[in-house]
C-alpha cells in the first residue's frame, strides 16, 4: 500500500490513523544569507531554493507537530531528521511529555570548511520512542555487516548530482537501516515532510507499507514518479 497527497499534513491529518512509525525531515533551521546557502550543496541551482521558506520551523512548529501525530499511533515512535538549533526544542517537548529519546548522527564527508566554525558536516536524527518500542533483534553477531545499525553512528555519502532531486535528500541507505530496526513487515511508515520520496522507496522496498504528504507541488510530482517506478524483488 502506498498513498501520498499533495498538501499540508495539517490538512490531511485527520485522515490518518493506525501508524506504526513515523519517519521524517521536516524544514530545519537555516541560518540565512551565504552560510545556510552552503547546505544546498553544488549539484543544485540555488536560485531555485528560498532558505527563508525551507527554515522556518521553530519551537511552536516542532510542539505542533508532535502533538498532531501522537494520537496516529498505538505506541508512539518518532525518527525526525534536525538541525542542532532545534534540539532542544524536541528534547523539552519529550521531557515534558514524559518520552524516551535517544541521538542519533549522520556523519557525511567534509565538503566545505569554514574557519570560523565548526563545520556542518553532521546532521541529527532524533529518535522519539514510548515504552514498548525496543528494536528489533536483526543480528546479535558482532561482525555482521547488519552489526553496524546499532551504532548511533551513521556514516554515508551526501547525495550528489543527477541523483540529487531534493536540497535536503537523505540517502536510501541509512534510512532502510531505521526502518528493518524500529518497524515490521506490513506495517505503517509515514513520513509528513515527504519531499522527494526517499523514506517512502526504503519502506517499500523493505516490504512495509507507506503514507506520504507533501506540500510542494513539484517535490510530490517527484515523489510520486520515483515511487511509481519501484520494483519489488522478493
Amino acid at each position: 500500500m502506498v498513498n501520498i497527497f499533495n498538501d499540508d499534513y495539517k490538512n490531511v491529518i485527520k485522515e490518518i490513523n493506525n501508524v506504526d512509525l513515523i519517519i521524517t525531515d521536516p524544514p530545519y533551521l537555516h541560518e540565512k544569507g551565504g552560510r545556510g546557502k552552503m547546505l544546498l550543496g553544488e549539484s543544485l541551482d540555488r536560485n531555485e531554493f528560498n532558505m527563508k521558506e525551507l527554515g522556518d520551523f521553530g519551537k511552536d512548529e516542532i510542539y505542533e507537530f508532535l502533538n498532531l501525530t501522537k494520537p496516529l499511533m498505538k505506541k508512539p515512535q518518532w525518527y525526525i531528521f534536525c538541525s542542532e538549533k532545534q534540539l532542544a526544542y524536541y528534547l523539552n517537548w519529550c521531557v515534558e511529555n514524559k518520552f524516551k529519546y535517544n541521538l542519533l548522527t549522520w556523519n557525511k564527508p567534509l565538503s566545505v570548511m569554514n574557519r570560523e566554525r565548526y563545520s556542518t558536516n553532521i546532521e541529527y536524527i532524533v529518535r522519539i520512542y514510548s515504552s514498548g518500542c525496543a528494536l528489533n533483534k536483526l543480528d546479535l553477531n558482532l561482525y555482521s555487516e547488519k552489526s553496524k545499525y546499532y551504532s548511533k553512528y551513521k556514516t554515508y555519502n551526501q547525495i550528489r548530482g543527477k541523483e540529487k532531486l531534493h536540497p535536503s535528500q537523505k540517502p536510501i541507505a541509512m534510512i532502510s537501516e531505521i526502518i528493518e530496526l524500529s518497524s515490521n513487515l506490513n506495517q505503517v511508515i509515514f513520513d509528513p515532510f515527504m519531499g522527494s520520496g526517499s523514506i517512502g522507496i526504503s519502506a517499500i522496498e523493505n516490504n512495509r507499507k507507506f503514507i506520504g504528504i507533501e506540500l510542494d507541488e513539484n517535490y510530490y510530482n517527484v515523489a510520486k514518479n520515483r515511487l511509481g517506478n519501484i520494483t519489488i524483488v522478493t
